[in-house]
Order: C-alpha cells, then structure tokens, then sequence
C-alpha cells in the first residue's frame, strides 16, 4: 500500500521538476538573445551619433576657415580698390595741372603780343576754356566704362571710374574717381579752383606802360573719400 501510493507522487515530482527546468531554460534563452540584440543596437546608436558629431564639427571647422579666408580676400579687395582710387585721383589731378600751366603760358605769350601791337588783351578764362575744359572728356569718357587694368602691378582684375564736372562759372572743377578691384569699390572727390586773374595793377604810376597782371594757378580746395555715385 505505501509503495503504490509512493509511486504516483514520485512521478508527479519528477514531472514538475522537468517542466520546471525546461521552462528555466526557455526563458534564459530568451533573456540572453534580448541582451545581445540590445547590445547590438546600442553600439549601433552610439556610432551614428558620434559619426555626426564628428561630422558637424568639421563642417563648422571648415565653414570658419572659409569665411576667415573670404574675410582677408575682402579686405585685401578694399585696400586695392583705395590705393586704385588714390592713383586716379592723383593722375587726374596732375593732368588738370598740367593742362592748367599750358594755359597760363598761352595766355602770358598773347598778353605779350597784345602789348607789342596795340591789339586787345586776351581774357584768361579763354584759355582755360580752350585748354582745359575742353579736354575733360578724356576723362568722361570712362564714366560709364571704366578703365581697365590700369596699373600693372595689380595682379587681380581692376578697374576705374573718372567723372570731371565744371562748374557754371566754369571757375571749379570737380572730380569724381572710383577704384575698383573684385567687387570692393571706393571712391574720393576733390575740388579744385581753375586758374584766374586775380589782379591787375596799372605800370604807367611807376612810369613804365602797360599793366601788371597776377594770376591764381590751379589750387586744391578739398579732397576726401564719398559715397559712389554710380550704382
């Protein structure tokens, strides 16, 4: 009697402790493929974020070493476009003088030839008309196209810009000059008096004939950087 009732409670603990066992092991199985798979994508996720960190940190690197390089290129545009607007302003200016003393000398020679045959005395602000404002154009002429290429000594593409404009009285001049090197562009204005008489003194009180004149060659009155006047 106590072996057939032993029995079936041995088989029943036997059977328990195997289906125990079997699903111990089924969810350790399960548990070790949900760790490795975790791991995996971890991993994954670590490696696309540092990927684009490295990623934007170098194009922010380049991005700064672009625009510092861009940043000297302007400024090395501007100083060029400056120094071109100066050379023009001076060769303007020189050429105004140049033209100016021509005058001057012309008129001297008629009021001498004046004196020796009784004729009239030329007007001064004849010749500067003849010798001078007439000859601006040669200037003008590069106020809607500019002068390329200038100097030789600039490596990059430049270019200027002359405006020369009279006065009413035709007594000023004023003249406009832009340098122009990439897209940088600066331009200086100077205004400049043309010669004239200023006066006359009679020689006939000292005995001698004739009159004295004294003449005001050209003279600067202002010069200074402005705003463009060509867009």
């Amino acid at each position: 009697m106590r072996q057939g009732v032993g029995q079936p409670q041995m088989k029943q603990s036997e059977n328990y402790c195997f289906e125990s066992s079997k699903s111990c092991t089924g969810q350790c199985i399960k548990k070790n493929v949900s760790i490795s798979l975790g791991s995996g994508g971890y991993i994954s996720l670590f490696v696309l974020l540092t990927g684009m960190m490295l990623i934007l940190i170098t194009l922010s690197l380049l991005t700064q070493q672009v625009n510092e390089v861009m940043a000297v290129e302007s400024f090395q545009h501007k100083t060029q476009a400056h120094y071109l607007a100066d050379a023009g302003m001076d060769m303007a200016l020189w050429q105004l003088y140049d033209w100016s003393e021509e005058a001057i000398s012309t008129y001297e020679e008629g009021v001498a030839l004046a004196a020796e045959t009784g004729a009239a005395v030329p007007s001064l602000k004849d010749y500067v008309r003849s010798q001078v404002i007439s000859q601006l154009d040669q200037f003008n002429q590069y106020d809607n196209t500019p002068m390329d290429n200038p100097l030789q000594n600039v490596d990059h593409d430049h270019s200027m810009r002359f405006k020369v404009e009279t006065s009413i009285d035709e007594e000023q001049v004023t003249v406009t000059v832009q340098g122009i090197c990439d897209k940088a562009r600066v331009t200086q204005q100077a205004v400049v008096a043309l010669p004239r008489v200023t006066q006359v003194t009679s020689l006939e009180a000292e005995g001698g004939t004739g009159s004295e004149v004294l003449i005001q060659g050209l003279y600067l009155i202002s010069r200074f950087q402005t705003s463009s006047i060509w867009y």
